[in-house]
């Protein structure tokens, strides 16, 4: 990809705290679109506080909770900028710090900024929650402001966050995460039914102890529905659970996907900003119930792919899978009706970042008067 009137490649700086594509949803995107990036012949640098930084030479950050920080920061990141000179940092925002800093230090060296929102700072808990409104009004809005624009998941969680709601006039586009192929090779094993939850359930704002209590509920009429999940094992003990740990084979989990009744995402906190896991379940044929908070809406349409509830509320969850286990093959009926392999496929995604991309770099020079 070459800036026009140009030859030379339009440079990219990735910046992301994390790199191990292990780590979460945001990893994966930041991988994917990177990968996707270089193919269409951008120059990528990808900068995060993980070991194998690129050469940038990051001092290792004190950690708080999720996040980091060291004050060598700003004078490390300002060198890599001036030596590296991107037309155009892509820098992604899951938690605070490495971003923070990004931002600022773009700003002062005259680079535009392309940020993707992944989350809001915030938690179940009231002290996470103050820690969130205290994060932004010192530090966070600033930095979205200092972004020249913006990509989020979708038109959805763009009107639930309360902090974007505060950025009238930015440049907004919408580019969510994508899944991958092998997921909608999944076949439908026979075996007893079960309901899935795939994440870390031993987080409390994931809300798999929501489920777990509506699966003791839905019992009484359904005797023979189990309840399995995927991902890390929680310290408590949650009797007559099938737990199968991380599934790193993706095949494997595409089966799993297809064969489950529902995929269950019971998030109990507004940082839920997509639900990767109904986007995979959904690919793979799967019926979907996820709680009417922050993202989630924009992957559920109820009664046509399954039913959202009120986050926190057991009843209604037990309730709303009764009807998505009586309605489950009218669901998957309407899901084969729908190509969702292709509304989420990643290089849907990749173009959307590089439309995103190129529109910063040429809305920023035309605004300051820099020739192409």
């Amino acid at each position: 990809m070459h800036s026009e009137g140009s030859r030379v490649p339009l440079r990219v700086l990735a910046v992301s705290a994390y790199e191990d594509i292990n780590v979460g949803g945001a990893e994966r995107y930041v991988f994917e679109t990177i990968a996707r990036l270089r193919h269409q012949g951008f120059e990528v640098w990808h900068l995060h506080t993980g070991v194998a930084n690129q050469g940038a030479n990051l001092t290792i950050p004190w950690n708080f909770f999720s996040g980091g920080f060291h004050p060598a920061w700003p004078r490390q990141i300002e060198q890599l900028l001036k030596q590296r000179r991107p037309d155009v940092v892509y820098a992604h925002f899951t938690v605070p710090g490495l971003v923070d800093v990004v931002v600022r230090r773009a700003q002062a060296c005259g680079i535009p900024v392309c940020l993707v929102y992944h989350s809001d700072v915030t938690g179940p808990e009231w002290y996470r929650r103050l820690l969130g409104i205290m994060y932004y009004r010192l530090v966070g809005l600033k930095t979205l402001r200092g972004a020249s624009t913006l990509l989020v998941s979708s038109p959805e969680y763009f009107r639930a966050s309360p902090w974007l709601a505060q950025l009238p006039g930015k440049s907004i586009y919408f580019a969510p995460p994508g899944v991958d192929d092998v997921i909608g090779l999944g076949h439908r094993i026979p075996c007893d039914p079960y309901l899935l939850f795939v994440g870390k359930s031993g987080v409390s704002s994931k809300g798999f102890h929501l489920l777990y209590r509506a699966w003791l509920h839905l019992r009484t009429e359904f005797p023979d529905v189990g309840l399995v999940t995927v991902g890390s094992v929680p310290n408590r003990a949650y009797p007559g659970v099938r737990f199968l740990g991380h599934i790193d084979v993706r095949a494997k989990l595409a089966d799993i996907y297809a064969s489950a009744l529902v995929t269950v995402l019971p998030s109990m906190s507004s940082a839920e900003s997509f639900g990767m896991v109904l986007a995979e379940a959904l690919v793979a044929g799967c019926p979907v119930v996820g709680a009417n908070i922050g993202g989630i809406p924009a992957l559920i349409s109820p009664g046509e792919n399954g039913y959202l509830f009120p986050p926190g509320k057991c009843s209604a969850l037990t309730e709303m899978l009764t009807k998505a286990i009586q309605e489950n093959e009218q669901l998957r009926a309407n899901l084969r009706k729908v190509d969702y392999a292709k509304r989420f496929g990643w290089d849907i995604t990749a173009q959307q970042v590089v439309t995103s991309l190129l529109t910063t770099v040429y809305s920023y020079r035309s605004g300051h008067n820099i020739s192409l």
